[in-house]
């Protein structure tokens, strides 16, 4: 129960005691006062004082008596009611003591019941504000939930669409990363093909040039013995030492025919030696083993 109730009970019941001592009050105040009416008052009026008469010591039955004076009328013009009974008025103060009673318990019982109904009747007031205000508190939280998931969907949304570009931006540069190496790779072996084409026919004209001076140089070295008519041609194979010297006796790989110019040749061939190799390793790597070397007496 709520200090409110609380109050007004305490009110009522201080209210409910005022009245019942009120009452006990009135009812004893006025028994008392209805009981003994007052009757009208009567005065004695003396021109002078009686005279004063010697009374005998002996006996007082001989003592002379004044007789008393004579008792005044009481006035005509004033009229004197009949008095009821006291309990008569006691009984009807009583009732109307009572019912007055009975009326303000009554009005008590009355404006309790109003006062309960009020108080009904506001609580459940309050508890429908209350309900109602709750059930749009949780309206409102369940539209703000909606809205954070509408706003959370988005967001992954937008964060999904992020990722995809990045992606895509990603893979768009592995792919432009890919075909620029590509590219290089494809740009860098045509060079270097081009480059071993170069250093192979650098190479290989190197190789030419001193074959010929190998050639030139055991020629030079060539004593010729007498010949047949017609251009006979003999073949030797040497191997060569990194440094230009020939390894072993060279080997006969083709006869000319003619014994004495073969023989003359192979002389040659190891008079010259060391033969003229080219300063680059692998030209002159050529040159190691298996160098083939053909002579013609009549060369020019």
């Amino acid at each position: 129960m709520s200090a409110r109730t609380h109050s007004v009970n305490y009110t009522a019941g201080a209210f409910s005691v005022l009245v019942h001592a009120a009452f006990m009050l009135a009812l004893v105040f006025g028994v008392t006062w209805r009981s003994q009416p007052i009757g009208p008052a009567v005065a004695y009026l003396w021109d002078a004082l009686p005279p004063m008469t010697r009374v005998a010591a002996a006996s007082p039955e001989q003592a002379p008596v004044a007789p008393p004076p004579p008792r005044p009328a009481p006035p005509a013009s004033r009229e004197v009611k009949p008095v009821e009974p006291d309990i008569a008025l006691r009984d009807k103060e009583v009732a109307r003591l009572r019912k007055e009673e009975a009326e303000r318990l009554e009005a008590a019982r009355q404006a309790e019941r109003q006062r309960q109904l009020e108080e009904t009747r506001r609580k459940e007031e309050e508890r429908r504000l209350e309900e109602k205000r709750k059930l749009e508190e949780k309206r409102r939280q369940e539209e703000q939930r909606k809205q954070d998931t509408q706003r959370e969907l988005e967001e992954e949304q937008r964060a999904l669409e992020a990722r995809r570009q990045r992606q895509r931006e990603e893979a768009r540069q592995q792919m432009e990363r890919e075909l620029a190496r590509q590219m290089d790779d494809e740009l860098n072996s045509e060079r270097n093909q081009m480059r071993l084409q170069a250093e192979a026919v650098a190479r290989g004209k190197l190789v030419l040039d001193y074959q010929d001076r190998i050639r030139l140089k055991i020629r030079g070295l060539l004593r010729l013995p007498p010949l047949p008519k017609g251009n006979i041609e003999v073949v030797y194979r040497v191997n060569l030492y990194p440094n230009g010297e020939v390894n072993g006796r060279p080997v006969l790989m083709k006869s000319s025919g003619v014994p004495a110019y073969d023989a003359a040749v192979e002389r040659a061939i190891i008079g010259a030696s060391p033969l003229p190799l080219p300063p680059d390793k692998q030209a002159a790597a050529l040159f190691g083993e298996g160098l083939e070397l053909r002579f013609r007496p009549y060369e020019d």
